[in-house]
């Protein structure tokens, strides 16, 4: 008897596989999704302790910085703040300005070049649906559509289930950021290490023509026959700089240079922004992305424990498949035991990470961990006596 078995059939840009999985097969499966759980979890809690000591290190790291913070002049260096943290708000200034080599597109005054590329290409996108039936066996229904979209990253359509007719060819021409040459800022010269804190892109129009066969449409290049009707392989490109002008930045004075700024810890402080912005403003705002970024790891981590502990439990709803209803209800039991362990497992290791450094919040959230394991203890049934 074969576990595995499939059909397919579909028209067009699209696809229709069936296969269907015998119980015996799923429940070997599910034994191994288990083994794959428990490496989750563990993966899972080990980022989350590293992202709640990457915010330390930026909550002291800042703190650190504002401590030895010196306002700089902006119109000469003085050799007394070589080695502290400085503000300055002065002139940004470039000697070459930044050049696409690729293109050969240059613009005048611009400190940084950000080339921003895609492709029009085959996308595949798949749809699944799936039941069980009685006897534990597994049938899954899954449509492949295939459409043709712009895309920055290039798609291996090699890995394509349905191949034919869906190739894409290589993307000639990426996204890229450029930097020109001796830029400087207030008589300081911008190092390598400070040049990536100029984020701030305005828009450019591209000139009529330039290398490789791209000509200008509206604010963009284009290679293609037609940007009215794309097809497969076309490219288009748009232009965006960083310019001369009034910058605010925060770095480390290294002699008449500035570099990142690095706090006892290693975290690197190197902030700009454009126009006269005041240094506390900078710092409240790198703090505020630090935090933000904090909680989007925290919150990747929490979901990283819940699903390698619903894979962990998965042998319980597959060995209960055999009996379609009450596989469900197994399911479910077991997601809501996986979310009520997964709350109090990531509590708990970020109130360990915050021990050293904040004991009344790190004890806080322990005791949380303590409150919902123990609320759910309590709103889990007891069960009847006979």
């Amino acid at each position: 008897m074969s576990d595995g078995s499939s059909g397919q059939g579909g028209f067009g840009d699209s696809v229709t596989e069936v296969s269907s999985t015998g119980y015996f097969a799923r429940i070997g499966q599910s034994l191994i999704g288990m083994l794959v759980g428990f490496v989750l979890v563990a993966g899972a809690i080990a980022l989350i302790f590293w992202n709640e000591g990457r915010a330390v290190e930026a909550i002291r790291g800042l703190k650190q910085g504002a401590a030895v913070l010196v306002e700089a002049p902006a119109n000469h260096v003085d050799p007394a703040q070589d080695g502290r943290l400085v503000h300055l708000t002065a002139p940004l200034a470039v000697g070459q300005p930044a050049e696409d080599p690729v293109l050969g597109i240059r613009h005048a005054g611009s400190v940084r070049l950000r080339r921003e590329a895609d492709m029009f290409q085959w996308v595949e996108h798949s749809q699944s649906e799936s039941h069980t039936d009685i006897g534990g066996r597994k049938t899954t229904e899954t449509t492949y559509t295939y459409r043709q979209e712009w895309s920055e990253n290039p798609i291996d359509s090699t890995r394509f289930h349905l191949r034919d007719g869906h190739q894409n060819p290589q993307m000639a021409v990426r996204t890229a950021t450029f930097d020109g040459h001796d830029a400087t800022l207030g008589g300081r010269t911008l190092t390598s290490e400070v040049m990536p804190a100029l984020t701030f892109f305005t828009p450019l129009s591209p000139p009529s023509t330039a290398h490789d066969g791209f000509v200008a449409d509206g604010g963009q290049l284009y290679r293609g026959a037609n940007p009215n009707a794309p097809a497969i392989g076309d490219i288009r490109v748009h232009y965006s700089a960083v310019p001369t002008g009034e910058v605010s930045m925060m770095a480390a004075q290294r002699g008449s240079t500035l570099v990142a700024f690095r706090s006892g810890e290693g975290y690197v402080i190197a902030l700009a922004a454009p126009g006269a912005v005041p240094a506390a403003d900078m710092l409240r705002e790198k703090g505020q992305e630090e935090s933000q970024l904090t909680w989007i790891l925290r919150g990747v981590g929490f979901v990283g424990v819940l699903i390698g502990l619903l894979l962990v439990a998965a042998p319980l709803s597959t060995l209960a498949s055999v009996i379609p209803f009450l596989g469900s209800i197994v399911g479910g039991g077991v997601f809501l035991l996986a979310l009520g362990l997964a709350i109090p497992i990531t509590l708990v290791t970020v109130g360990v990470a915050w021990l050293a450094v904040r004991p009344l919040l790190g004890g806080g959230l322990i005791s949380g961990a303590i409150v919902a394991y123990v609320a759910l203890r309590m709103l889990r049934p007891s069960p009847r006596r006979a």
